[in-house]
């Protein structure tokens, strides 16, 4: 081909296939990016509802719902105390009864259970102390457990049953009562 304007013409021709593909590049590149993020993220808060969620279970299997079984609020706040150093008034809220107290591993840590039943369900309220600033939700569910969340201080709490999340919301822990002890 010896006419110039078809040579010309195949010369702007690949300058802009050019500038597609490298569009296409930085799309796939951007869009493999967000798919790692959400991937590298996201974990750590379902890790955190699968921990509790398994401590659950594993407490509902054979007889390890209670280490200590007591319907007294205040031995079982002791017990905790002894056993694993943390505390929270385990009186229990109106239509459940406390059935006692255990150490447990949750997340990675040790932890305080409280376990409760009433209106049909069991309850579990774990407290653990916070090891680095953890992003918490507030209510989630997994596997059919309801799971509600609550910080005090550094210690985080969380509260786990398959009763309703309103439910739950009732054993939110109170700050300890120094009154009689």
């Amino acid at each position: 081909d010896a006419d110039p304007r078809r040579r010309t013409g195949a010369w702007r021709a690949h300058p802009r296939a050019f500038w597609i593909g490298a569009l296409d590049g930085a799309l796939v590149a951007v869009a493999a990016a967000a798919v790692l993020v959400f991937f590298l993220l996201a974990p750590e808060t379902d890790a955190l509802v699968d921990g509790v969620v398994a401590a659950h279970i594993r407490s509902l299997m054979g007889s390890h719902l209670a280490d200590l079984r007591t319907t007294d609020p205040r031995v079982a706040g002791a017990w905790l105390k002894a056993h694993t150093g943390l505390t929270f008034n385990t009186a229990p809220p109106k239509g459940f009864q406390l059935v006692g107290a255990r150490s447990d591993y949750v997340y990675e840590s040790g932890a305080a259970a409280a376990a409760y039943r009433g209106e049909g369900g069991i309850v579990n309220v774990f407290a653990w102390k916070e090891t680095e600033a953890e992003a918490l939700p507030r209510l989630a569910t997994e596997r059919g457990y309801n799971i509600v969340f609550w910080k005090r201080g550094n210690e985080v709490f969380c509260v786990v049953s398959s009763l309703p999340r309103d439910r739950l919301q009732g054993f939110e822990p109170r700050p300890q009562s120094t009154r009689g002890a």
